[in-house]
C-alpha cells in the first residue's frame, strides 16, 4: 500500500495571490494545502467572501518565489477508506442576485460551521472540498450519519443557531435556494480514480493507494473482478 511521500509530487505554482479579475483560474481551495479552483459566476461573491477570509495564504506562498504552490501525484491513483461512511453533499443558490449582501452572514456561518469541524475531528467529519458558483456545492466526507446527525442537533455547535438564523430572516421567501443529499456507503461499496491530481475527495478523507492490480478498473475498485476486466489503454492505440 502506497503511503503520502512515497511517490513523487509534481510542484506546479500559480501568479501570487489573485487579484479579483483573475479569482475564477487562481483562487485555491477552500482550505490551505488544497489546491481545487472555485469556478465563480453571477452571484458569487458570498462565496467568495466566505472562501477568502479563511485562506491561510503564508501557508500557500512560496517564500521565495511569492507563488501559490500546488503538489500533484502524477500517476493513477485511487481511494480507500476503512469500513462505512456518508457523503453529505450542501449548498445554496442565490435567487436575487441584489440580495447578495445579505447572503454574507450566511457564507461566514457555513465557515464557521467547518472551521469547527476540522478543528474537532471528533465531530465525525473526515474532509470537505467546496466550489463556489452562484450555486456553491460542498462535499463533506462524514464517519457516520450518526456523527452527522449528532452534529446537526448539537446545541452548543455553530450549526442551530445558523439554521435558526436563516429560517427567521430567509425562510421560504425565494431569494436564496439551500440543499442538501445525503448519502450512506457501505465498505468497499464505492471506487474513485485520480490522475494528476493532488490529494483530493475521498482520497484525501482516507487514504490513497496506487491504481494497480485490483484497483485498475472501476470493476475491480468496487470488487466485481480482479481488475483484469478491461484493457489497459496503450500508448500507442494502433
Amino acid at each position: 500500500m502506497a503511503k503520502r511521500g512515497q511517490i513523487s509530487l509534481n510542484q506546479g505554482s500559480h501568479r501570487g495571490v489573485p487579484d479579483r479579475n483573475d479569482i475564477d483560474s487562481r483562487f485555491p481551495a477552500r482550505f490551505p494545502g488544497h489546491d481545487t479552483p472555485g469556478t465563480f459566476g453571477i452571484g458569487s461573491l458570498p462565496a467568495f467572501v466566505a472562501q477568502w477570509d479563511l485562506v491561510n495564504w503564508d501557508t500557500l506562498q512560496d517564500s521565495n518565489q511569492g507563488r501559490v504552490m500546488v503538489q500533484t501525484i502524477n500517476q493513477r491513483i485511487a481511494a480507500k477508506i476503512e469500513g462505512d461512511f456518508v457523503v453529505f453533499l450542501i449548498g445554496a443558490r442565490l435567487n436575487r442576485w441584489w440580495k447578495f449582501l445579505s447572503f454574507i452572514p450566511i457564507s461566514r456561518a457555513m465557515s464557521r460551521m467547518v472551521g469547527e469541524l476540522e478543528a474537532n475531528r471528533d465531530h465525525g467529519m473526515l474532509h470537505v472540498e467546496m466550489w463556489g458558483g452562484r450555486t456553491t456545492v460542498m462535499v463533506q466526507y462524514w464517519r457516520s450519519f450518526e456523527h452527522l446527525h449528532a452534529y446537526a442537533r448539537m446545541r452548543d455547535a455553530q450549526h442551530l443557531p445558523a439554521w435558526a438564523d436563516f429560517n427567521r430572516r430567509i425562510g421560504s421567501n425565494g431569494d436564496f435556494g439551500i440543499w442538501h443529499e445525503t448519502f450512506m456507503v457501505k465498505a468497499g461499496q464505492y471506487e474513485a480514480i485520480y490522475n494528476n491530481m493532488p490529494e483530493f475527495g475521498l482520497a484525501k478523507a482516507g487514504e490513497w493507494v496506487s491504481a494497480s492490480g485490483k484497483q485498475n478498473t472501476a470493476k475491480g475498485r468496487l470488487q466485481l473482478s480482479d481488475g483484469c476486466d478491461e484493457p489497459v489503454y496503450e500508448e500507442d492505440p494502433s
